[in-house]
């Protein structure tokens, strides 16, 4: 976490004024200022979850119906690899398969690092850390991913957003080659706080 921190205040700081200006889209690769750390951002929750949470309530809504169950701390496990994707693994790739861009939303007060694909044909197609800056220091609120992929006949969305400290929220569209297109939701919650929450 620590890491984490210098990194995202190394950023928060080098950036601030050009970011309160409008989005930047150029190109950072080569640059002194690194992307952030979206893998490590994720992991080092998920350790923190891990230690500190004694409970994991898994809430599901799909065609109407929704279900509620605490599940094992490997279930947890399994369910959060899912936002562990292959192209965040290795930075230098990320870097060069991925531009940046980055804006301060006036009305959250959040900073937001857009992270968009050169290829259209990547799976991910988009990644957002929203940093809450403080007093010059910049603390992470959450991550939010979008990607596409196919299984068989059958196109796969996924709408992906992970608040530290919190839960991982997903939302799958799947539409299959022939028939209706069918969405489920899916929260894991670690905050024993948001149990009661609809």
């Amino acid at each position: 976490m620590i890491a984490i921190a210098f990194t995202v205040l190394f950023a928060c700081k080098n950036r601030r004024n050009s970011i309160e200006l409008a989005v930047q889209t150029e190109d950072t690769i080569g640059a002194s200022t690194p992307y952030l750390p979206v893998i490590a951002i994720l992991k080092s929750d998920k350790a923190f979850a891990d230690s500190f949470a004694t409970a994991y309530l898994r809430r599901i809504e799909s065609a109407g119906k929704k279900d509620s169950a605490f599940i094992t701390p490997e279930v947890f496990s399994q369910l959060a690899s899912g936002y562990f994707l292959p192209e965040l693994q290795d930075s230098l790739s990320f870097r060069q398969q991925f531009k940046e861009s980055s804006v301060m939303d006036q009305s959250t007060e959040l900073l937001t690092f857009i992270y968009t694909p050169k290829s259209p044909a990547s799976g991910i197609q988009q990644v957002t850390v929203y940093v809450q800056p403080n007093d010059g220091n910049g603390q992470i609120n959450r991550v939010y991913m979008e990607r596409t992929y196919d299984k068989g006949d059958t196109v796969v969305k996924q709408k992906m957003t992970w608040k530290l400290k919190q839960y991982f929220y997903t939302i799958t569209i799947k539409q299959p080659a022939n028939g209706e297109a069918s969405v489920t939701t899916e929260k894991v919650i670690w905050n024993p706080q948001l149990f009661q929450e609809d």
